[in-house]
């Protein structure tokens, strides 16, 4: 019988048959669509799987030197899940009453419902939250700048006669309610990680836009 020798560490090496990760690996391929080995090591398997809300969850399935007497284990990566332990494994029937004629392919097929039916939470690197920190507190500037030109409007509006004046005013009035509404949107979805910074800058010229047309009408 064909081996596979894997290092573990501190020099100790161990053997795992070649024919019983073959086995697994092909059952893996032909019930588990998505899963693929992690850098071509057939102990450890990486696939997508969304979550209750859509979000992809990537999900790592790493197959023990002792196997098969000791059954794989399943791990959320690079967030938390609602269902998973403090570590991010995940606890599924057959991997509680493990036995060593069941199978992979049989741990995942119970793993993915369950992840699909909770939520994932991604991962916010520290890098990452400074930039959006400091992206928001430019929005906050820049709302608030818009927020005083439109005052200052207000202020002039108060010298015209009565019927231009409640014209311009509910113009006003309008473009501003717009403005800080698409303002407050735009922060939940930086918040939230909806949008990139991209995506940020192009709402953000938008919103230029409307105060130039609200300038032009002063």
């Amino acid at each position: 019988m064909l081996k596979i020798i894997y290092s573990v560490g501190n020099g100790i090496l161990k053997m795992v048959s070649d024919e019983i990760l073959s086995k697994e690996a092909y059952l893996i391929y032909r019930y588990n669509v998505g899963f693929t080995p992690d850098q071509g090591n057939l102990l450890r398997w990486i696939g997508t799987v969304n979550d209750i809300n859509g979000v992809p969850v990537k999900v790592l399935v790493e197959i023990p030197h002792s196997f098969p007497h000791s059954p794989p284990s399943v791990k959320v990566l690079n967030g938390t899940h609602s269902l998973t332990d403090r570590e991010g494994y995940i606890s599924t029937r057959k991997i509680r009453r493990w036995r060593p004629d069941f199978h992979v392919f049989q741990v995942i097929n119970e793993a993915v419902p369950l992840i699909q039916a909770g939520v994932y939470t991604p991962e916010v690197q520290p890098n990452m939250a400074v930039e959006q920190q400091s992206q928001k507190q430019a929005l906050m500037e820049q709302k608030s700048l818009l927020v005083d030109l439109l005052e200052q409007k207000r202020q002039t509006l108060n010298s015209m006669n009565m019927e231009s004046l409640n014209a311009q005013q509910d113009y006003v009035e309008n473009t501003l309610m717009d403005i800080e509404h698409e303002m407050d949107r735009l922060e939940n979805q930086f918040d939230n990680l909806e949008i990139n910074e991209t995506e940020f800058a192009k709402r953000y010229v938008k919103l230029a836009k409307k105060y130039y047309i609200l300038k032009m009408t002063a």
